[in-house]
């Protein structure tokens, strides 16, 4: 409410000077001054099981659009850029630079305009507007506009919790000047999202109503809001075959492109029938196996690529998380001697629910391509390794006889040492 009153104060100080003629304004010699410095925020928001991307978000300003004053507004002067002897004006943007280091909050501070689902986090950097090389010379509203340019980092929506009638990439800022018993002051900088003038206030709607339809603190905004969409990428091992070692690892290669430079993905490796991280030393052939499976984060190259080496045996699983939209992936695979096949029938995620009622969830295998770009959904995939002997047929039928003629045999001894024995006696 205090802000609503300040606000109203200074659009009834603008329209009354706007109301003076412009021989009344020469005559007022003001002397010009400089502006100061304004922030506003700038939200990232990601998945929770997503490490912040490292990437940068540079920005532009420049005047606004000049509107005269009517019955029911105020009129608005384009923000100054160039003085008339020629030097530039303009105030100047910073950057809003993000990196995987930076904190992640799953919890909306106080004062942050920003929503989160329960599954998200987010990063949040504060950003500098400077006037103070600019020279504001007499009292009025002047208008810039404040452009967000692309990152160019895959992955990033461009402010999806943007007010109703704005425009993503671009904020409105007006800086209000008022005349101060013959001295100009910056009563404030209004940052919105619309580019109507502001209202006049009349007899009939008190400080109370600054905020009704149409003003513009309904569209006030403190910054900018940029989703980063990341994805989860599991591949896993199965072994099949009467000649097939479960316990064989098997070499696979994990290639990662277009996931924008520097980004970290998270690993884990699993023991799928025993649902358990698989980090022992004991569990693998050699130590370099135990090595390339003991990782827990992927960072890509200045190219925005990474491969890596994992050592599978049957049941195991490699999820790979916080992967951004519109990167690209290959898994392959060393089958060795194994007849190799893409896709298994171990399950990623488990069916829930009951086929055709409210609520099911089919089983999700990991039987999906093996290379592709991931746009929004989960990839898994994988491979099938198998190795199969013949077993010669007829095998008993030439042990059994031999062994019924040597029992004969022993038999028949045995009879007829028992019948010498009696006739000798």
């Amino acid at each position: 409410m205090k802000m609503f009153k300040k606000i109203s104060a200074i659009l009834l100080a603008v329209l009354l000077i706007a109301a003076l003629s412009t021989t009344a304004f020469a005559s007022a010699a003001y002397t010009a001054i400089p502006g100061g410095t304004v922030n506003f925020n700038k939200y990232l928001v990601l998945s929770s099981d997503a490490e912040v991307p490292n990437v940068t978000f540079e920005y532009s300003i420049e005047a606004g659009a000049a509107m005269d004053m009517t019955e029911t507004t105020v009129a608005v002067i384009a923000g100054p850029v160039v003085e008339a002897g020629g030097k530039v004006t303009a105030p100047t943007v910073g950057t809003a630079v993000f990196a995987p280091t930076d904190a992640k909050a799953a919890t909306v501070a106080s004062g942050d305009s920003v929503t989160l689902a329960s599954d998200q986090s987010y990063a949040k950097k504060s950003v500098t507007i400077d006037f103070s090389g600019v020279t504001f010379p007499e009292p009025g509203v002047y208008r810039y506009l404040l452009k967000e340019t692309s990152a160019g980092q895959q992955g990033i929506s461009y402010d999806t919790q943007l007010p109703t009638g704005g425009t993503a990439k671009q904020r409105t800022v007006d800086v209000y000047v008022i005349d101060n018993n013959g001295a100009l002051e910056i009563a404030a900088y209004v940052i919105h999202t619309g580019t109507d003038a502001p209202r006049i206030l009349t007899t009939t709607n008190g400080t109370g109503d600054v905020s009704t339809a149409g003003d513009p603190l309904t569209d006030k905004s403190d910054g900018f809001v940029n989703d980063y969409g990341t994805v989860k990428l599991g591949f896993a091992k199965e072994v099949s075959g009467n000649q097939a070692s479960r316990d064989k690892f098997f070499k696979f290669t994990l290639r990662i492109t277009n996931a924008g430079a520097g980004t970290v993905m998270n690993v884990t490796v699993c023991d799928n029938a025993k649902n358990a991280t698989k980090t022992a030393a004991t569990q693998y052939e050699t130590s370099a196996m135990q090595a390339a499976n003991g990782i827990t984060t992927l960072t890509a190259d200045e190219n925005g690529a990474v491969t890596h080496d994992f050592y599978l045996s049957h049941g195991d699983t490699v999820l790979v998380t916080g992967l951004p939209e519109g990167a690209s992936y290959t898994v392959t695979e060393d089958a060795e001697d194994y007849k190799s096949a893409a896709g298994t029938t171990i399950e990623a995620v488990a069916a829930s629910g009951t086929a055709g009622e409210e609520g099911y969830v089919a089983a999700k295998l990991y039987n999906g391509p093996t290379s592709g770009t991931i746009a929004s959904d989960d990839a898994y995939t994988g491979y099938t390794n198998t190795r199969d002997g013949l077993v010669p047929t007829g095998v008993m039928l030439t042990v059994i006889p031999g062994v019924v003629i040597v029992a004969l045999a022993i038999v028949g001894l045995i009879f007829l040492g028992k019948k010498k024995k009696e006739e000798e006696t």
